[in-house]
């Protein structure tokens, strides 16, 4: 968390007291970089320890104001555990709902994936093209890997999951969620890190097209915890 503001302290050489600080009473009042989060220190007993109160001392490290604060997907990319995968597009022949994309988190990865964005591009003039999303496919063949980039360019940590285009599934598993998209363009799914996929579970995506030979292409974003 080393990126994260810190508050602005005075310092204190060993054996002073308060008033070594300069222009300071017996209580001093401390900020974090912006300002704000005020911290109070006071003096206690014929020593002059000090005392801090820990709700404010937690606020100020941990509650900057937003104009300076990183939300959580920010602080796991400066942590190297984003990740992302995009295919190309990828046509489909035919109006059947096919298997698309498979998403794998490995049960020996000791990794809990959390979803950000999900971005679906349909390539058609018209027409209303679904996509599907099932929990726990049956998997026949996993199809061809995908490669995954870090959101962290050059970060040492690599990806636990494992992402394919075009698997064949024998039973597709439980539907937990479907939209759709009309024309050309792009529907954006925005998670916020709100949809966790534990170690050894699947993610499988369908997609269903409106006419023949159509282009479609799904990126995906998320943080490895």
């Amino acid at each position: 968390m080393g990126f994260l503001p810190c508050p602005v302290v005075q310092q204190k050489k060993k054996g002073n007291n308060l008033g070594d600080i300069p222009n300071s009473t017996n209580d001093v009042t401390i900020y974090d970089p912006t300002g704000s989060n005020a911290v109070n220190v006071r003096t206690t007993g014929a020593v002059n320890e000090l005392s801090v109160n820990d709700t404010e001392l937690l606020n100020a490290f941990t509650s900057p104001t937003a104009a300076v604060a990183p939300d959580l997907w920010q602080y796991y990319a400066m942590l190297g555990q984003n990740f992302q995968a995009v295919t190309t597009y990828i046509t489909i022949s035919g109006q059947a709902e096919t298997d698309f994309l498979l998403f794998r988190n490995p049960a020996n990865s000791e990794k809990t994936v959390r979803f950000h964005d999900l971005d679906y591009t349909y390539n058609k003039g018209a027409g209303i093209a679904v996509v599907r999303q099932y929990l726990t496919p049956t998997i026949t063949n996993v199809g061809a890997a995908l490669a995954i980039t870090k959101k962290y360019v050059g970060f040492a940590t690599n990806p636990v999951v494992l992402v394919y285009t075009i698997p064949t599934i024998s039973v597709k598993g439980t539907l937990v969620k479907s939209f759709g998209q009309s024309s050309v363009g792009t529907y954006q799914d925005e998670k916020h890190l709100g949809y966790v996929i534990p170690a050894g579970y699947d993610l499988l995506f369908t997609v269903q097209p409106a006419a023949n030979n159509t282009d479609h292409s799904l990126f995906l974003d998320w943080s490895e915890i």
